[in-house]
């Protein structure tokens, strides 16, 4: 009987790609147990190891550096990193005892707090650690001296450690970086490093093409804060959680080759997102959800600061993505006709027909753009009877918009509905998946529990 070692490479290699998750901020624990088992099974499995570096809390952070240092082969390895920089006086100097029974365990959702124990120091390291910082070649003139990062990173600061390690890695193409609330002073290091990337010509991270900003919970960051990453020319995509924007100015003119931008869980003042998108031309999925109230604070955002945004990258844009917590401005979202490119839109329907005591002029298919291929609509949560008040009702909206699908959507193969209520009787939506039969349109329905009907 064969055993599992002696299947041919090709094969092995199949079932080593099943095993690695589909969730990059999954640890590849089964792939591990795989190469644990025998040499060659090792020899087989050891090219897709060391791939990505997921933070579960310091601990991980100090032993990710430690083994850069000690093994600087596996820095090419990398090409995604995913870690924590939080305030020193956070959670990792204490022990869970010493936390609120009320503190939300969201704020470290993936951080292991169980592993608080102390590592053998780095000062055996020191050396490698001076090497790599004149092989970096960090910038003279610098806020931060080399003696500060030495200083920093013997005394395993998170900021130095975590910024420092990825500086080791010339291959990382993604970056994903959950923060406490950024102040500036807690992420010194990280701010410097992703300054000097910006710059020409180019030195550090130059082949990173996503970077995701994560404000923990209830927090909030600005984007002045993290405004290098938008410079980084080789960056691609850009997302962020948690972002707070009430005015920011670019530091200098330039032309972004960002294609996606990607803002959830956020609050935008009006008056930024025409300046936050005037550089973007080549930008082409966008993604924006507002806060809830307790994270959302005053910050004045409406549709019509949105809409202002959308004219500037009209041209280049295929994806929008747009839910909005709560919708009182009586401004709507703009109309898309013109915009040529646009294939694929996730709205709020209320956005494009408005609600009860401020109705759109136009119907729904009179907003879309042409080119649409996917088209994804949902009930405004907080706005029960949003849709029933509509001038023709929602399930008639939707009617326009499929039986126009020909003449002015004839690129339109699939509608989804997501949060609305189920019609009293079956047969009201038979005429509805009738027609989109005959038109080969793709309709699925998800009432407000999340059940496909």
């Amino acid at each position: 009987m064969p055993y599992l070692a002696d299947l041919a490479p090709e094969i092995l290699h199949c079932i080593i790609r099943y095993l690695i998750p589909h969730e990059k901020l999954e640890r590849d624990e089964d792939l591990y147990s795989l190469a644990r088992v025998s040499k060659r099974l090792y020899i087989v499995t050891e090219p897709f190891l060391y791939t990505k570096f997921v933070q579960v809390d310091r601990r991980s952070d100090e032993e990710f550096l430690r083994t850069l240092l000690e093994k600087p082969e596996y820095a090419s390895r990398i090409n995604f990193v995913h870690g924590y920089i939080f305030p020193e006086h956070d959670y990792y100097s204490s022990g869970p005892e010493d936390q609120s029974e009320e503190e939300d365990d969201d704020d470290y959702e993936g951080v292991d707090r169980s592993r608080n124990m102390e590592l053998r120091p780095l000062n055996e390291n020191i050396a490698s650690i001076i090497k790599a910082i004149e092989r970096l070649d960090i910038p003279s003139d610098s806020v931060l001296a080399r003696e500060q990062w030495i200083s920093a990173i013997r005394a395993k600061t998170e900021d130095a450690c975590f910024t420092f390690a990825v500086l080791l890695l010339p291959n990382l193409k993604s970056l994903s970086i959950m923060f406490a609330e950024v102040d500036g002073g807690d992420t010194i290091f990280s701010s410097q490093v992703f300054h000097s990337a910006a710059q020409a010509p180019n030195t550090f991270l130059q082949n990173v093409e996503k970077i995701s900003c994560i404000c923990r919970r209830w927090g909030s960051m600005q984007i002045c804060k993290t405004l290098s990453f938008i410079y980084i020319p080789s960056l691609r995509e850009l997302v962020f959680r948690g972002l707070s924007e009430e005015d920011f100015d670019w530091e200098r003119p330039f032309a972004s080759h960002i294609e996606a931008l990607d803002i959830q869980d956020s609050s935008i003042n009006n008056a930024v997102w025409p300046r936050l998108l005037q550089p973007m031309h080549s930008l082409k999925r966008l993604g924006y959800s507002t806060a809830d109230f307790e994270r959302g604070g005053d910050i004045d955002y409406s549709l019509g600061g949105l809409s202002a945004g959308l004219q500037v990258v009209k041209h280049t844009l295929e994806y929008l993505y747009a839910h909005f917590y709560d919708l009182q401005d009586p401004n709507l979202l703009c109309t898309l006709r013109d915009f040529p490119n646009l294939r694929e839109i996730d709205l709020q329907m209320s956005m494009l027909n408005g609600w009860s005591n401020n109705r759109s002029n136009s119907d729904l298919w009179e907003m879309l753009p042409p080119a649409l291929e996917k088209a994804s609509f949902s009930r405004h949560e907080l706005l029960e009877c949003l849709e029933a008040n509509c001038r023709h009702g929602h399930w008639e909206q939707v009617m326009g918009l499929v039986t126009r699908s020909e003449t002015h959507f004839p690129a339109l193969r699939s509608i989804v509905l997501r949060s609305f209520y189920r019609p009293s009787k079956k047969t009201d939506l038979e005429p509805l998946k009738t027609i989109c039969a005959a038109k080969c349109i793709a309709l699925k329905m998800f009432d407000e529990r999340g059940l496909e009907y």
